[in-house]
């Protein structure tokens, strides 16, 4: 696909993600596991209810093992510029769940207008699922509405009958910590992020 470079980013995590969004022109095949027949996927939130500025994990469709997890921004935001988000994912064990690659999509709370598209990466090594989404081409950013607005969302495959935790990693502001962007590539520090575990639960 072609990439026009959005601007500058402060966050080491993101550029990674980005220069892999070019590295990976097509989803690679998800075969390190079978699919487990016969187990049912579900999910339970961390108990953090929606707020605005606040990102969260919320559960989403289910196709037998396989669950769909909502990252939701909560509105009215008090930024109108938001371009970008970065952070990582935790499992509590990569034996029991996994992403499916190629799985995600953005969501409809980075709007598209004016831009060139929006897109998302997600990649997972080990228990870690580094997770993208921007913007793409010259345009400003925005805010979100009233209510929670889905920024992507993506799919897990529980492997055993067990309950995983799943959660994002780190606290706003810290080093390597998940983080907002603007259109210039400054931190939005009005945007957190959910510091409570999530669960995914695998059952026969």
């Amino acid at each position: 696909m072609t990439w026009e470079a959005p601007k500058p980013w402060k966050s080491a995590l993101f550029c990674s993600a980005l220069l892999a969004m070019l590295l990976l022109s097509a989803p690679a095949c998800d075969d390190d596991h079978p699919i487990r027949h016969g187990l049912i996927a579900s999910f339970v939130g961390s108990g953090t209810s929606a707020a605005p500025n606040l990102v969260r994990l919320v559960g989403g469709s289910v196709n037998d093992e396989t669950l769909t997890v909502n990252i939701a921004l909560g509105g009215p935001t008090t930024s109108t510029d938001i371009y970008a988000f970065s952070f990582e994912l935790v499992l509590g064990s990569s034996d029991s769940l996994e992403y499916v690659t190629g799985s995600i999509e953005p969501g409809t709370m980075l709007s598209g207008a004016g831009c060139a598209s929006v897109i998302a990466y997600a990649d997972q090594n080990g228990s870690r699922v580094t997770v993208g989404v921007t913007k793409v081409g010259g345009c400003s950013g925005n805010g979100s509405t009233p209510t929670e607005a889905t920024v992507g969302s993506l799919q897990f495959r529980v492997l055993v009958a067990s309950s995983t935790t799943i959660a994002i990693e780190g606290t706003t502001g810290d080093p390597g910590s998940p983080v907002a962007l603007d259109s210039g590539g400054a931190d939005i520090t009005s945007v957190t992020f959910d510091a409570g575990n999530a669960t995914i639960l695998g059952t026969n």
